[in-house]
């Protein structure tokens, strides 16, 4: 899992040079593996995070962060 977050993230952080909004489709593993490095949360709690099929969630890259403004279709900021 390690891994795949690693080039996950390493994917996400080459958008910051781009700007604006940018739509990343994929299966619920990677999209999680992102969303924890973001939330600071520790691959061992990988279950407590959902992904529902179909669902959204949104990255802000700003500046050197990237903030979970949504997390399975649920706004968190």
């Amino acid at each position: 899992m390690i891994e795949l977050q690693t080039r996950v993230v390493g994917h996400v952080e080459q958008f910051r040079t781009i700007g604006g909004a940018i739509v990343i489709v994929t299966h619920a593993e990677p999209i999680r593996a992102a969303l924890m490095h973001y939330l600071s949360l520790p691959l061992d709690e990988f279950q407590s995070v959902a992904i529902d099929p179909g669902s959204v969630s949104t990255i802000l890259l700003e500046g050197s962060r990237g903030i979970v403004s949504r997390l399975n279709g649920e706004v968190t900021v």
